[in-house]
């Protein structure tokens, strides 16, 4: 047996009132031959996760956010639709329970989304450093 050092879940699908709906369980470990492992909390051991009728799949599990912290003056770059360059205050940074931060911009409703994950982003500048 494996420890699960990634948070993978396996999902199960489940009908009710003609409706369809899935439930999770988190992936403990992995058998000698890679085979998802979960908890059966009828029979209280580990179960291979596609020894359900119902299994429906494996997918990376979101990692919860344990914190968050202010933005304290770190800007991002961006690039423009125009091709010029413009300088977004990072609002606050998340921290996920695996310890990663990740900081966060606002875009022009109000949402919240990741600072560096899109095309768009160049670099972050420091609070000492100024665009």
């Amino acid at each position: 047996m494996i420890p699960a050092t990634a948070r993978y879940e396996a999902s199960y699908r489940h009908e009710s009132n003609g409706r369809a709906h899935f439930t999770t369980k988190p992936v403990i470990a992995w058998s000698d031959d890679g085979a998802a492992l979960v908890a059966d909390v009828k029979t209280g051991r580990l179960r291979q996760a596609d020894s359900w009728t119902n299994f429906a799949g494996l997918r990376k599990a979101d990692v919860p956010i344990v914190g968050v912290i202010p933005g304290e003056g770190w800007r991002t770059e961006v690039k423009t639709d125009t091709g010029d360059t413009d300088s977004r205050p990072i609002l606050a940074w998340t921290l996920d329970a695996e310890g990663t931060c990740t900081p966060l911009v606002a875009d022009s409703d109000g949402y919240t989304e990741d600072a560096t994950g899109g095309e768009n982003f160049i670099r972050l500048y420091r609070p000492d450093e100024m665009p």
